[in-house]
């Protein structure tokens, strides 16, 4: 039997996940958030900022950024394909700077 929805949301990134939970609020409606990714759940490829170059197309679209003149390489432009999108992917960037820069201020 095919089952209908009443809210169809793409993408399971940070907008996508907060319309689907307002829309929950606010509705007895029937909501479906469909990602194109996999449960990042426990991979360390997926959680740990040093391996991000890991990952495979399971959390990532593979999108490259086009080649800059002077003959420079393609830049790999990280675009998560995952619950939680892009903001999943930044959420594991802190940089701590060195003990020096806060001596400086």
């Amino acid at each position: 039997m095919l089952e209908l929805c009443d809210f169809l949301i793409i993408g399971g990134g940070s907008a996508g996940c907060i319309i689907a939970k307002r829309l929950a609020e606010k509705t007895t409606g029937r909501i479906i958030l469909l990602e194109a990714g996999k449960s990042d759940e426990g991979d360390p490829a997926a959680t740990d900022l040093s391996r991000l170059d890991e990952q495979t197309a399971d959390y990532d679209w593979g999108f490259k950024a086009s080649a800059l003149a002077g003959g420079r390489p393609e830049l790999r432009y990280a675009r998560a394909k995952l619950l939680g999108g892009c903001a999943n992917h930044n959420d594991c960037a802190f940089l701590r700077p060195p003990d020096s820069d806060f001596d400086a201020w």
